[in-house]
C-alpha cells in the first residue's frame, strides 16, 4: 500500500526542505536535465536556480493522481505567482529553461557545458559579503514569508488526501501496471 510509504516520507521530504531554506548559507541548485516532482521541490527550496539551456523541470503531483506535500504549491507560487503556479502544478506540464527564468524560478540559463563555470563566477560575486550579514538577510526574508505555515498545510492537505481518497492510490498503481491512471 503507496499510503504507509508517501506519508512518511513526505514528511521528511518537507523538514529537509525547510532545513535548507533555513541553512545560514545560500544554497544553489545546477539543473542540468529534468527535474520534476520531488527535485521540483528541491530547486524551488533552492535560494538561487542556475539551469541548462537544455534542462525542463515542472512538476508531476497531479499527473499521478496526487496533490504536492513538499511545499511545490506554497514555493511554486510564491517564486512564481498563483496563475502560473496553478498552470504547472494542475497541468503537470514542463518549462524550459527559458521559460524557468522568465518565471523567477531560475536565475539564469546557459548551455550545460558553461553551467558550472557560470556558478562559480556566481560565486565569486559572493565571496567578499560577510557571511553573517549574507545569514541573518537570509533569515529574514524566511521571516518575512508565511512559507512555513503554508507548507505545514500543504503537509496536512497531502496527508489527509492520501489517507481518505479512494484514487489516492490509483496513479501508483497505474504506474506499477504500466497503464493509463483512471480517475472516475
Amino acid at each position: 500500500d503507496p499510503r504507509g510509504v508517501f506519508i512518511p516520507f513526505v514528511t521528511r521530504y518537507h523538514a529537509l526542505l525547510h532545513r535548507m531554506e533555513e541553512l545560514p548559507v545560500p544554497i544553489i541548485a545546477a539543473v542540468n536535465g529534468l527535474a520534476r516532482a520531488g527535485g521540483f521541490e528541491l530547486l524551488l527550496a533552492c535560494d538561487f536556480v542556475f539551469i541548462a539551456t537544455e534542462a525542463k523541470i515542472g512538476d508531476h503531483h497531479l499527473a499521478s493522481g496526487l496533490p504536492p506535500g513538499a511545499g511545490a504549491a506554497i514555493r511554486a507560487q510564491r517564486t512564481m505567482g498563483t496563475q502560473r503556479a496553478k498552470e504547472v502544478l494542475f497541468t503537470a506540464s514542463w518549462l524550459t529553461s527559458e521559460e524557468a527564468v522568465a518565471s523567477g524560478i531560475a536565475l539564469r540559463a546557459v548551455p550545460r557545458a558553461q553551467l558550472h563555470h557560470e556558478i562559480s563566477e556566481f560565486i565569486k560575486k559572493l565571496l567578499p559579503t560577510s557571511r553573517s550579514a549574507i545569514a541573518a538577510t537570509k533569515l529574514a526574508l524566511i521571516q518575512a514569508e508565511p512559507t512555513r505555515a503554508g507548507c505545514a498545510a500543504e503537509l496536512a492537505l497531502f496527508a489527509d488526501f492520501v489517507t481518505n481518497d479512494p484514487l489516492a492510490s490509483e496513479g501508483y498503481r497505474s504506474w506499477i501496471e504500466k497503464r493509463k491512471p483512471s480517475w472516475l
